[in-house]
């Protein structure tokens, strides 16, 4: 079965994920009014555009997955690639009412990050997390954490 992933952080995140039972989608960082998603990458590795973002010498800076693993801890949940709820980058975004130059900066900056946009799926959808599998990274790889309820 292929598998889909959010990433996330270790320290922040993961306990309020685990305490609330389920995966919600959000729209932080997007404009007000914009329906909230919960984004989800093809990329089985680590998702370069989900790592934190933190100032260093003045500038906002993305955290490399071992910067990521190093500060915060790195969970992913994985979902089959498959779930009728997932949808593709393009028809996020027009759900979203993400207009296409908006978009295309989007896909840029994701690039730049090292994303692919290509790998970015979303849902509207709360998932629960005993419909998900649970990983933390050790440093070396991806191990199995149970975390459904």
């Amino acid at each position: 079965m292929t598998l889909v992933y959010h990433y996330t952080s270790v320290s922040q995140h993961l306990p309020l994920i685990l305490d609330s039972g389920e995966l919600r989608p959000s729209n932080v960082g997007g404009r007000e009014g914009e329906p909230a998603l919960l984004w989800f990458s093809r990329n089985r590795s680590w998702e370069a555009t989900a790592g934190k973002a933190v100032m260093h010498r003045g500038k906002l800076k993305l955290l490399s997955m071992r910067q990521q693993h190093e500060s915060f801890g790195c969970a992913r949940f994985g979902l089959p690639a498959d779930d009728p709820r997932l949808m593709e980058w393009r028809d996020a975004c027009q759900y979203a009412s993400i207009c296409r130059d908006e978009r295309r900066v989007m896909e840029r900056n994701g690039k730049k990050r090292g994303g692919t946009a290509s790998d970015w799926l979303a849902t509207a959808t709360p998932i629960p997390l005993s419909k998900l599998t649970c990983e933390i990274f050790n440093g070396q790889t991806w191990e199995v954490l149970t975390c459904a309820n």
